[in-house]
């Protein structure tokens, strides 16, 4: 189940289809998803080996995959016109993975949240205005044990765009 869960989620989080805001070509999209954060980062927030960065760069969105065996780690920067909805976005996850819960993420800002899913990991939603970002961290444990390497990776990708 796994992996479905995990090619689901992944090509889900590529494809986000943000109803409120409209995702933006004319906004240029000048840090790739896989300069945003480096194989060696996710090494040493994960503290696993994982494969070199998978990206793709479609328009306003930009996606890169870190793979093991059983797991994966995505980072997806997608450019958009306007704030996304909240409730929006929490109602497609909802519908997407019904046994998902959600949590505020603390400290990040007060549009980020989890989508913690049980048996598989977590995911880090930040909605911004011109930006969302979106951490998967699948395959490596309950979302209480990667939530905390779903964050590094977030600060370090922000911390560039």
């Amino acid at each position: 189940m796994l992996p479905l869960l995990l090619l689901l989620l992944s090509s889900h989080s590529a494809n986000t289809g943000h109803t409120v805001a409209q995702r933006s070509p004319s906004l240029p999209t000048t840090v790739t998803a896989c300069r945003a954060i480096t194989r060696a980062e996710v090494i040493e927030a994960l503290g696993r080996t994982v494969n070199d960065g998978s990206e793709t760069t479609a328009g306003a969105e930009s996606s890169c995959d870190y793979a093991t065996a059983h797991g994966l780690v995505s980072l997806v920067i997608e450019r958009v016109d306007g704030m996304p909805n909240l409730r929006t976005e929490m109602d497609s996850m909802k519908k997407l993975v019904p046994e998902a819960s959600f949590r505020t993420a603390e400290g990040i800002g007060a549009r980020a949240f989890f989508v913690d899913i049980p048996g598989a990991g977590t995911q880090l939603h930040i909605l911004g205005e011109h930006e969302c970002l979106l951490v998967s961290v699948l395959g490596f444990g309950e979302p209480a044990e990667v939530a905390s390497v779903a964050e590094k990776i977030a600060r370090k990708a922000l911390a560039r765009l």
